[in-house]
């Protein structure tokens, strides 16, 4: 793969390689290839002017400060790796502005009836995986993650193994959900209790696609849109 006048072959393989050896997560390697292939698609030389103009080019567009940060973060991985000094500055990130949910809301969120024209078993599916994290606290992508071997009902846990911060861990199942949970695992056809039915970007340890932000935005907004809740 050449890049315009800098012929300069992107190394995707031995790259993804020295990113395992350093310990990174398959989805986050993903992301740092899947930004270097965006890259070369624009045909943008790698030398740090021409990427400064394809990320002001970016921003001009509308893009976020978190997008552009993640062509930044994987351009200062990947010179690092070449010997190359690709650091660009960061971009201001946006504020967010972050809401909870009161009791109330939370019970009316998790109790929604399957709306007209949805398929019921996939409503079911995501009904099991909002509960989870409601319950627990554990974030989407953990949840998203989690096997069958993971689920231990005599001790009353989940194990955590793909975490955010990397660092495997813990979390209490409380018994309102252990009922559903059961269920849900005994319908599985696959060890990983919510596998994508699309493909999806987020991959398992062990390269099966589980669901992805995609998905669990999709239905987070569709069941706010329900309620005529607004959150982010």
């Amino acid at each position: 793969f050449l890049l315009n006048d800098m012929m300069h072959t992107i190394r995707y393989d031995e790259f993804a390689a020295h990113l395992t050896r350093e310990g990174r997560r398959n989805t986050t390697i993903r992301k740092h290839l899947n930004s270097l292939h965006y890259i070369e698609r624009q045909q943008i030389p790698l030398e740090k002017s021409s990427l400064e103009s394809f990320l002001i080019r970016l921003k001009g567009e509308g893009k976020s400060g978190a997008y552009l940060n993640s062509f930044v973060f994987t351009l200062r991985l990947y010179g690092q790796y070449i010997g190359k000094d690709l650091r660009l500055k960061e971009f201001k990130r946006e504020p967010t502005i972050k809401a909870t949910m009161s009791d109330e809301e939370i019970e009316a969120f998790l109790g929604l009836s399957c709306p007209k024209g949805a398929e019921k078993n996939h409503w079911a599916i995501f009904t099991v995986f909002w509960s989870i994290c409601a319950f627990t606290g554990m974030r989407p992508g953990e949840t998203a993650h989690l096997k069958t071997d993971d689920i231990d009902f005599g001790r009353g846990v989940f194990y955590i193994r793909q975490s955010k911060t990397n660092q495997p861990g813990i979390s209490p199942i409380p018994n309102n959900i252990k009922e559903i949970v059961r269920v849900h695992i005994e319908k599985l056809a696959s060890d990983y209790l919510f596998p994508s039915r699309r493909g999806g970007k987020h991959y398992s340890a062990g390269g099966e696609a589980v669901i992805d932000n995609v998905d669990w935005h999709y239905d987070w907004k569709k069941r706010l849109k329900a309620l005529d809740l607004k959150r982010l």
